[in-house]
Order: C-alpha cells, then structure tokens, then sequence
C-alpha cells in the first residue's frame, strides 16, 4: 500500500529534482561548448514542478493521447527539457553529453524527430498558439482530460503570435491550458521592457481575460499552489506569471547581464559551478510520484484513406485552396437537413412571435467550407446566451455536426415566453469593474478589469451582452432596457455606460 508523501518532503524531493535538472544542464552546455544554461536554470524549479508533481502521463510512453501536454515555447532552454526526460528515465543520463552533437537528436532546440516533443520552437513566439489550438482540439474535438501546459520566455511574450493566441484562447474558453512565463528579466542583450514589473504583466493577461497569477518562480510550494488553482479555474485559461532569476543556483552568473546563450567553461568554472548546486542537494531517499494519465477512449472513428486531389502535382494552385480541398476530404459532410431542423426547434422554444429568430447551420456540399450559428433574439444574437434559456448548445451542434459526429441533442425548455438581447458599450478608458442590477441572471462581460476601452469601431469592441426573459416579447423589451440603462461600467472617471 502507497504510503502518501508528506507536503515537506514533497519539497524536498521537488527541490532536489529542480537541483539535478540544473547540474545536468550546466553539464550537457559546457560539454557542447554551446547553449543556454542560464535559461535553463532559471526555469528549472518550474519543470521540476510540472513533471515529477502537477502533470499525469505515462513517462515510458510520452506519445499516450492521454498525457498532459508540455510545451517549451522557449525552445532555447532544450537542454532543461532533455534532462527532466532523462530524469523521468526515458533515455540516458549520459545521451545529455551528447548534446549538439551530430549523431545525437539533442539538439540546440527540440524538434519533434523526439517522442515528447510535439513542435520545433527554434522560432520564438510559436508555442502558445500551437498550444492553444492542442487545447482546443482536446475539448472540443477528442473530449480528451488532458491539460496542456505551455512554458515561454518573458523576452518572446511581445510576439503578435502569442496575442492572437491569447485572444483564442479567452474565445474559446479554453479551461485546459496553462501557460506559464519565466520572467527571468534579461533578453538576448538587454533586460526586456518590463524586466520584474509583474502587475503590468498580470494586467496585461487579465485585460485579454486570462486568469493570471503571479508567483515566485522559485518557491516550489507557492508554484504548488499556483497549478492547482489553475487546474481549478473554470471557463478561461490560466497564466501563471513566475517571477525568477536567470542562471538561478549559479553564483558567478546569477541575475547577471550578458550571459544569454554562453555556456560555463569547461574546467574550473563548470566545476565551480556544480560544486555550488550540489551543495543543495537535501538528503532524502523519497522519490516523486508522477501520476499517470486519466483513463479516457477516444470515440472518434478510425480516418479513412484521404482520395488524391483534383489537380496535378505539376499544377499551380494556392495554398489555401489546396488546404480546402484536404479539409473537404478529411471532414465530409454528413449533417442533414434534421440537423437543421433541430437546432431551429431550440430556438423556437423561446416563443418569440416578433422580429428576426432563426437558426444557421451552413455547410459547403462538399465539407465544412462554412459553419455558422446565429440564434437571433430579439436584435441580438449570442448562441451561448440562448444556450442558458433554453438548454441547448447551439455551437457545439454546429461543430459535431461539421465534424461528422452523431449528434446528442436534449430536449429544448421552453423558459420563457419572449427574450431579448442586449449588447452593452462602456466608455472609452480602463476598465474598472461594473455594476450589474441585482435579477438580471444572464449578463455576459467580455473584460476583465484593467482592460482599455477605445470609442466603438466594430462588434468585437462590444463590452458585454445581457439576455433577458419574460412572459412575452414585448415584456422582455421593456426589461432589457431598463437593465441596460441601470447598469454601470466604472473607469477612472467612474463615467456611465453610453
């Protein structure tokens, strides 16, 4: 019988992990004569936390469907990574002095020719989008209950990419991603814009609506405690801000500038330098209990062998038609009319007798070239809103039956007689918070605090939707207007909503 480890040697055991993924770094960069140790070590007590205590996977199998995900978007610290996967035992120790070598597949930056690597991030900036689409196709696609957690530098967190990504990853609710940013301070020359200002970092992901938490990057208990409110967090991703010191456990470079990319010397200054972490080490014969992966089957069927296009080799056609044309065959449409016919029916239970209701579920005869949902009510459409009164995910309909997937529809619920939406605007400036009137069940804000207004241009600068139920449709109207005049967006000037 297991006997559970104690919360004090369950730091010790993380720490010394942390302690061995330095060494080992330090040890495969000098021995290479190249690398990057210092970005190593300033991350490594948040690998030690992820793989030997937060993440479910199988170690001998890092290909299982159903192993949480790591992602190192700062493909620069590979040797980190190699040596959390030689510590796991999945190759040996000894591959790590191989490092940059050219018979060995270490290489400067992981590359997916390595089982447990699912991307190339030689180029910085392309993690957190790729995670987010793994993220997605995991909820919405395998119902899969892995995580993805996502590792990036603070220099590479000003990339558009990792925005745009940001901005889906709030989109689409993604509940199952945690990212994480080594907010070591120093980029490849000079220290990064922000270096240790770690409020404006959590303002800036609670304006794109991430759940940010800041925490010392190097107090395993507090990175604890900050993935498992991740994990807890429902509705939106999480980001764990960790604020940390580059070339962390090595005395000579430790917080120093212009050690980006510069092995130790092999010799005295390597062997300094792991005579220092080894001194580290806490005496504990304990080893981590990495917990394997969720049971889980993935329902979808076997894909069929995909038909050749209809165009030649030797033909020119773009790029995106050619995409098109793959995701025609590889998505053949099955939805038919009742498809249709049933997401109509969900809508209709609102008994609006006025104005604009209907349902959408277009699909290109020959795959999903478009799918599109708009349960209008009342002037406003938002299929999640009509979800809350009537029980029916309007969307996901739309997806599984895109995708092919047999579709589960429940009994739509008749909750009202009429209903209505209404999108609100707040003023322009920072956003502080709002008053929302105490009865109004269905209100929906975009933002978080902290995010800035700018004068309406388009539907994506709405700032949030109210949905409102009554005995009739008219009745709704007169509700829903009543609520938007008495609702309040509070920015620095405490303006009202326009």
């Amino acid at each position: 019988m297991a006997v559970r480890m104690t919360e004090d040697t369950l730091l010790t055991v993380l720490q010394n992990k942390a302690t061995q993924l330095r060494i080992d770094s330090v040890r495969a960069t000098s021995e290479a004569g190249s690398g990057h140790p210092s970005s190593c070590t300033s991350a490594a007590d948040i690998v030690a936390t992820l793989f030997f205590s937060i993440m479910r996977y199988d170690p001998k199998h890092p290909k299982h469907p159903a192993n949480d995900r790591f992602i190192l978007s700062k493909g620069h610290a590979a040797p980190l990574l190699y040596a959390a996967w030689a510590e796991v035992g999945l190759f040996d120790r000894n591959d790590l002095l191989r490092l940059r070598t050219l018979g060995s597949d270490l290489e400067g930056h992981p590359t997916p020719r390595l089982p447990f690597v699912d991307l190339a991030t030689g180029s910085l900036g392309q993690g957190l989008p790729a995670g987010v689409g793994m993220a997605l196709n995991a909820k919405r696609l395998d119902r899969s209950p892995a995580r993805m957690y996502v590792l990036m530098g603070d220099g590479e967190s000003v990339e558009g990419s990792v925005w745009e990504a940001a901005e889906v990853g709030k989109h689409y609710a993604l509940d199952n991603l945690c990212a994480i940013i080594d907010v070591n301070r120093f980029g490849q020359s000079d220290p990064t814009m922000l270096q240790h200002d770690m409020e404006a970092y959590r303002a800036r992901w609670s304006g794109f609506g991430w759940h940010a938490i800041v925490v010392d990057g190097h107090d395993i208990s507090k990175l604890l405690a900050a993935f498992q409110e991740a994990a807890f967090t429902k509705g939106r991703p999480s980001i764990i801000l960790a604020r940390t010191l580059k070339g962390k456990g090595l005395p000579s470079i430790e917080d120093q500038p212009d050690w980006h990319g510069k092995p130790l010397k092999k010799g005295e200054q390597t062997d300094k330098a792991i005579e220092a972490l080894t001194r580290q080490f806490r005496q504990s014969a304990a080893q981590p209990d990495i917990q394997p992966p969720d049971a889980w089957t993935n329902g979808k069927k076997p894909a069929k062998a995909m038909a050749p296009p209809n165009y030649k080799s030797t033909d020119s056609v773009a790029t995106r038609e050619a995409f098109g044309v793959a995701l025609a065959h590889v998505w053949p449409s099955r939805a038919g009319d009742g498809a249709a016919q049933v997401a109509e029916a969900a809508v209709s239970a609102l008994g609006i007798e006025n104005g604009p209701s209907y349902t959408q579920l277009r699909i290109g005869p020959a795959g999903p070239q478009v799918v599109e949902v708009a349960a209008r009510l009342g002037g406003g459409h938002d299929a999640e809103l009509a979800q809350a009164v009537t029980g029916v995910d309007l969307n996901g309909l739309a997806i599984d039956a895109a995708l092919g997937l047999e579709l589960a529809v429940p009994q739509p619920q008749a909750l009202a007689g009429g209903a209505v939406t209404r999108f609100l605007v707040a003023p322009p400036g920072p956003f502080a918070g709002v008053e929302v009137p105490e009865g109004l069940e269905h209100a929906r804000i975009y933002r978080e605090p902290g995010y800035v207004f700018l004068p309406l241009r388009r539907g994506a600068d709405r700032a949030g939707a109210i949905l409102v139920t009554a005995d009739s449709r008219d009745e709704a109207v007169a509700k829903a207007d009543e609520a938007a005049n008495r609702i309040r967006f509070l920015t620095a000037d405490a303006a009202n909503l326009l």
